[in-house]
């Protein structure tokens, strides 16, 4: 941030967490160019890093970028470390204290020693990919042949969608049986009153078998809905 590189402030949001496939990139480069902005004109020896740090990662949250937990335990240690070195001496700095901890540890990393054994480690690992090669294709072109080719579809949010529609299947038949029931009901009581007397069936009264019939369906359907927790 420091040598004003935007893209390498980004790069390191990406390194440090889990980025959406999603991402509005155009939007992330402009809130770390202007968090990049406000650290223009401040000397290295006057950041707040722990406040720096913790911007950055505001700005990671509000992509919906996960950031580990360490990292942002790590964040919250260096707020509070320089809220308490501010309050015991003002004009001490965390950076002037990490600064000879952090030329140090760049000289290990980009010694030569250290650059060579990570040059061999990576030409280890090209090879035994290279080695791999002939297997790989061996077994590719063996499925190839069985005409049978494995391919795996992850959905994540389709287990949610499937619920969401269960939940309105089930609110859906609720309704149309409860307006079943109703037009039933206002149907048995028309008829009964424009008969001037109650409806019999083999001189049992319809409307009341009407409604309780009616009405055990109704207690049948919500126990079944509600049982199922997902209305």
């Amino acid at each position: 941030m420091m040598r004003q590189r935007t893209d390498g402030v980004i790069k390191a949001i990406y390194e440090m967490g889990i980025v959406p496939d999603d991402i509005d990139m155009d939007e992330l480069r402009a809130d770390v160019e202007e968090l990049r902005e406000e650290y223009y004109d401040v000397p290295f020896s006057q950041i707040h890093l722990g406040e720096a740090v913790h911007r950055l990662f505001q700005i990671a949250h509000a992509h919906r970028i996960q950031i580990p937990t360490n990292l942002t335990l790590v964040g919250k240690a260096l707020l509070t470390l320089e809220g308490m070195i501010e309050k015991l001496d003002p004009e001490l700095s965390i950076v002037k204290i990490a600064e000879p901890f952090g030329r140090e540890l760049l000289k290990q990393r980009y010694h030569p020693k250290q650059m060579a054994e990570q040059v061999y480690d990576q030409l280890q690992d090209l090879r035994k990919a290279m080695l791999n090669i002939p297997h790989n294709v061996e077994q590719l072109t063996s499925i190839t042949k069985k005409g049978h080719i494995p391919i795996e579809v992850t959905m994540p949010k389709l287990d949610m969608f499937l619920k969401k529609m269960d939940r309105i299947s089930n609110r859906l038949s609720f309704s149309i049986v409860l307006l079943s029931f109703s037009i039933i009901m206002v149907g048995l009581i028309i008829g009964s009153a424009l008969g001037g007397q109650a409806s019999l069936l083999w001189n049992v009264p319809a409307v009341e078998i009407g409604f309780l019939v009616a009405s055990l369906m109704f207690v049948w359907l919500l126990y079944s809905i509600f049982r199922s927790g997902r209305f």
